[in-house]
């Protein structure tokens, strides 16, 4: 009468599994800009080296956090005037121009709720809510892009935005990737 069970991870819209070094990125990346706000740039210089490894050892080219690692560390090596941070500023925008075409390669969630009006949108409009992921996700990376462009010239009085709080964020998923990767550079 019906088909034998299935795993979630066999769905079509399936996400990949949230790993260790996904979370230890995100906590290293927010207890550095932590201790930069609290005016240590020692410990924040130490804790963005140690995302940087983490992102150089996991992170595929292209994906922004490695893109975020490289320019957070960068900015740190530019405070003592170290020559390696303009390599490092330069390799930032590399991953960051690079940013689409490892989009391309993630699966897009489908974020329908489950009101009955959005499940009723996402089975009239298939395909609706992974292109708006898409869109949302190439905003955000040009913003990242700009910021690491800016950090490379030498910064400018403008803040960041740091509206975003990972504790409400929906899910452990693609767009937390690239809005922790955004929201979680370092800045002057």
């Amino acid at each position: 009468m019906c088909a034998g069970p299935i795993s979630v991870a066999d769905l079509p819209f399936a996400q990949p599994a949230w790993q260790e070094e996904d979370a230890e990125w995100e906590r290293l990346q927010r207890s550095a800009a932590a201790a930069l706000a609290d005016g240590d740039d020692r410990l924040g210089g130490e804790r963005f080296s140690r995302a940087l490894r983490l992102a150089r050892q996991h992170f595929e080219p292209g994906d922004p956090r490695l893109a975020a690692s490289l320019a957070s560390h960068a900015l740190m090596l530019s405070k003592k005037n170290d020559p390696v941070a303009a390599k490092l500023f330069t390799e930032a925008l590399v991953q960051w121009n690079r940013f689409e075409n490892w989009l391309g390669r993630q699966p897009l969630p489908r974020l329908a709720r489950s009101s009955l009006f959005h499940l009723r949108l996402e089975a009239k409009h298939p395909g609706a809510y992974p292109d708006q992921v898409r869109r949302r996700c190439l905003l955000l990376a040009a913003e990242g892009r700009e910021a690491a462009k800016v950090l490379a010239e030498g910064g400018s009085d403008r803040r960041p935005d740091r509206s975003w709080q990972p504790d409400r964020h929906a899910g452990f998923d693609l767009l937390r990737k690239v809005t922790a990767a955004v929201r979680l550079m370092a800045w002057r």
